[in-house]
This record gives structure tokens, C-alpha cells and sequence, in this order.
């Protein structure tokens, strides 16, 4: 899916009033030239379509109907529904533009948080600020050179330290429409959770395979409902989590902290041991008192406002 073409929409939309106001009149077929409307406008420069001599004939070529149809279309969805606006130079729908504003503040916002994470990445290495483009980029590649060695290292601790047989392995997820899977896996789809689903995409650049992947990690823990997934998903957003390695990588770390918790626990007390809260601020395999302690205080709270066991 192409991010150019993107917007949200409400799995129950065909309930809208000023929808179904319009359906009684066009029935579906008006239902159809409704959102050729809105992705029409989706494509435009801030979402607002500029009037113009020929707009209808390019909105019938869309909508497969003649310029007349489509002009009397457009008035109505302006003057009788209420869907659309206009003034003297532009139609737009105030519900699409809320939408985008709203999806474009947070991509602004991921692309601050990444040229913090850059910036940071340069200062904790005692870099100088670059005098040309050229050494920026060299730069860059560089870093993101040893943050790969760096992951490879810590991968490869994983895979021979003794633990290694204990920890659940993550496989790699698919492409599949993430809708799809979590109607599949976890149960219906409602309009608030497709609205949890699209929100989270617009936060993982549109990736699905990191929406499966907390999917499959709830299905794996028996915790099938949206809760849980979005705690998995928040925790790894907190963590400037934003390619499904990076998000696979946290789970392989907490699995393995995880794992080395739960023995310590069980070490000492009867019983079986709570399962840790997600949490991946230790970067040894090991575990410190102090760590050890902070960790057993969020198991409680974590536990505690989830309601789960």
C-alpha cells in the first residue's frame, strides 16, 4: 500500500446520518462516487480540490457518469448532506482534513523524534558537527554501520548463552493485512479497534508485519484482546522502535530478561513465578539487585492496571 494514498476510514461509516441521508437518495451507487469524492481529495495539495472549468468532467471519468450527473452529485453532497464544503476557490470535507491534519502532526512528530535520535547518536559518539553534506552522510553511514555490528553482537550472545533453549523464539511475520490477521487470531473487528489498528499504523510508518507481530505475541500469551496489543506496540513505539527488526530485537532482549527474572524468582519463592512486565532497560544478560527489584515493582503495577494474571 502506497503511503500517498492513505487515509482512515470508519469500518461503520456507511452508518453515518449524513451518509445514510445521501444513500436514500443515490443508494449505493452513491455510495461509491462518495468516496471516489474523498480520495480525490485525499490526492490533493492539503486535501482541498480547487475548482476549476473542467472539474466535473474529470470527476465523471472517475465516477463512470455523465458531466451533469456528477456536477448535480457534488451539489448535493455540498448543499443537502452536508458532507463536502465549499468556498470561492475550493471543496474539501471537513471530516477528511481533521483526519489528515491529525495523521500529519504525528509523521511530523516521528520525524522529530528521529532527528533527536540522530542528533543523540552523534553527541554520545563525540562527533563534530559535519561541514558538508557529503560528510553528514558519510556519517550517518557510519553510525548506522556499528549500530548493525552492535545488533549482530547482541544477537549472537543470545544464541549461545545457556539460556538460549528456555527463551521463545519469534518468527518472522508476514505481510499480511494486519485487519485481516487480528479478525483471524483475536476476534471481530470493531470501529475503535480499526481506529487503534490505523493510528498505529500512521505510527509504524504503515508496516503491518509490526502490528502481526504483537498480534502473534499476544496470541502467544493467551492475552487476546486489543489492551495487550497496544501495550506491546506503545512500549516499543517509547523505545524509537521503527522497523520490524528493531521491534523483534526488543522482544528477543525481553524474552531473555524475562527468562532470567522468572528463574530468580523461582529461585526464592514457591509457586509459579508472575510473569515479568515489558519492560527492556537492562542491556547485559543479566539481572542486577536493584534492576531486579524495579522490575518486580512493575510487575505489580503493570499486573495491577491490566487486570491480567
Amino acid at each position: 500500500m502506497k503511503e500517498a494514498y492513505y487515509f482512515s476510514h470508519d469500518a461503520n461509516a456507511r452508518h453515518d446520518p449524513k451518509i445514510l441521508a445521501m444513500r436514500s437518495v443515490y443508494g449505493m451507487e452513491g455510495y461509491g462516487r462518495y468516496w471516489v469524492l474523498v480520495e480525490f481529495l485525499r490526492e490533493q495539495t492539503k486535501y482541498k480540490l480547487r475548482k476549476s472549468k473542467h472539474l466535473c468532467n474529470a470527476l465523471a471519468m472517475q465516477m463512470q457518469c455523465t458531466a451533469e450527473v456528477a456536477q448535480n452529485f457534488l451539489n448535493d453532497c455540498i448543499n443537502e448532506f452536508d458532507l463536502l464544503v465549499e468556498d470561492d476557490e475550493f471543496i474539501w470535507s471537513d471530516s477528511l482534513l481533521k483526519r489528515m491534519n491529525e495523521k500529519d502532526k504525528k509523521s511530523e512528530k516521528a520525524k522529530m523524534a528521529a532527528k533527536k535520535r540522530w542528533n543523540k547518536a552523534n553527541n554520545d559518539k563525540g562527533s563534530m558537527p559535519s561541514e558538508s553534506k557529503e560528510d553528514a552522510n558519510a556519517m550517518q553511514t557510519h553510525s548506522e554501520g556499528n549500530a548493525l555490528k552492535e545488533r549482530k553482537g547482541k544477537e549472537k550472545k543470545v544464541k549461545e548463552s545457556k539460556v538460549k533453549e528456555n527463551i521463545k523464539t519469534t518468527t518472522t511475520t508476514t505481510d499480511e493485512n494486519c485487519f485481516k490477521n487480528y479478525q483471524n487470531e483475536i476476534g471481530i473487528l470493531s470501529s475503535s479497534v480499526s481506529d487503534d489498528l490505523n493510528n498505529w499504523l500512521d505510527d509504524f510508518n504503515n508496516d503491518h508485519r509490526i502490528i502481526n507481530l504483537a498480534i502473534k505475541i499476544a496470541v502467544d500469551r493467551n492475552k487476546r484482546n486489543i489492551g495487550f496489543i497496544k501495550l506491546i506496540l506503545k512500549d516499543w513505539y517509547s523505545k524509537n522502535a521503527s522497523t520490524l527488526e528493531d521491534c523483534e530485537a526488543l522482544q528477543k532482549e525481553f524474552e531473555n530478561k524475562q527468562h532470567l527474572y522468572n528463574k530468580k524468582r523461582s529461585n526464592g519463592t514457591s509457586g509459579k513465578p508472575k510473569i515479568a512486565p515489558m519492560t527492556y532497560t537492562n542491556k547485559d544478560e543479566s539481572v542486577s539487585k536493584e534492576d531486579l527489584e524495579r522490575i518486580k515493582k512493575l510487575a505489580v503495577e503493570w499486573d495491577g492496571e491490566r487486570g491480567i494474571s
